[in-house]
């Protein structure tokens, strides 16, 4: 779904909450929730967008009480979306605890319901941003390559969904690869940056609005990259001209035109 302008997330949220509040179905008003968590937060309004994502969890969890096989998987939907909006306001520990009950959810469910392989993918990446902030490296960049492998192979069925979810896991990951001193490790970052900002890049220019804030973010990301022994260099995820070699979903990337029907 293309991402709701800017300018009208300010009316998407005052409708988003009317309807809310008048909605009598539980797994309805549930929905209307997350709907307007993802408005609030792009209005920069935090603490109101973790409100609704915790009432939208106290809701699902009571549904799935009494009926799991429906409303657990909604259930997991929920702690992600609960998850991030705590990463954003500084309360990793909170989020690594909804992304762990999420991933356990998923990984119940995921082998009789390959379908919710995406939501696997973002409480993994969920997971990754909280033990960063946590300051437990290891366990998040095993957390990020999961989530990247996840969303590479949701790219290549179907990059016109799933290539910015991709992106994002990509930048996640160098996150988690440049923390590291191992010089290996923060080539890989910049690799993982480049892919992303690539990405992010066509995207910005198929689609435009909001895609032009992400793509200005994943530029903006500082790694430094080994140069020669001693020295270093920085890199803002652009390549420079310095790899010419296609990265690993460019063949998706390269269907996106079409598939969206730009010529």
């Amino acid at each position: 779904m293309m991402p709701v302008s800017f300018a009208l997330a300010p009316l998407a949220v005052t409708v988003l909450r009317m309807l809310a509040e008048q909605s009598t179905d539980p797994d309805e008003r549930a929905g209307l929730l997350l709907s307007l968590v993802s408005h609030l937060a792009r209005l920069g309004n935090r603490p109101e967008s973790l409100a609704a994502a915790k009432e939208a969890v106290k809701i699902r969890r009571d549904l799935a009480r009494d009926d799991p096989d429906t409303f657990l998987p909604a259930l997991a939907m929920s702690l992600n979306n609960q998850g991030w909006c705590l990463n954003k306001i500084g309360r990793p520990g909170k989020a690594l605890a909804a992304a762990a009950e999420a991933i356990k959810i998923r990984l119940d469910l995921i082998e009789e319901h390959p379908e919710i392989r995406p939501g696997l993918a973002a409480a993994l990446n969920n997971k990754a941003v909280s033990l960063t902030a946590l300051h437990r490296p290891e366990e998040a960049l095993t957390a990020a390559e999961e989530a990247r492998s996840i969303y590479r192979g949701l790219a290549q069925d179907r990059p016109d969904v799933y290539l910015h979810a991709y992106a994002t896991a990509l930048n996640d990951l160098s996150t988690c690869l440049v923390t590291h001193a191992d010089p290996d490790r923060r080539e890989r970052a910049l690799t993982a940056s480049e892919e992303a900002t690539r990405i992010l890049r066509l995207l910005a220019t198929i689609r435009g609005g909001e895609y032009l804030s992400y793509l200005a973010v994943s530029l903006q990301q500082p790694i430094l990259v080994p140069n020669r022994p001693g020295t270093t260099e920085r890199s803002t995820g652009s390549d420079g001209g310095k790899r010419t070699h296609p990265p690993p979903c460019w063949r998706a990337v390269s269907r996106l035109p079409d598939l969206l029907g730009v010529n």
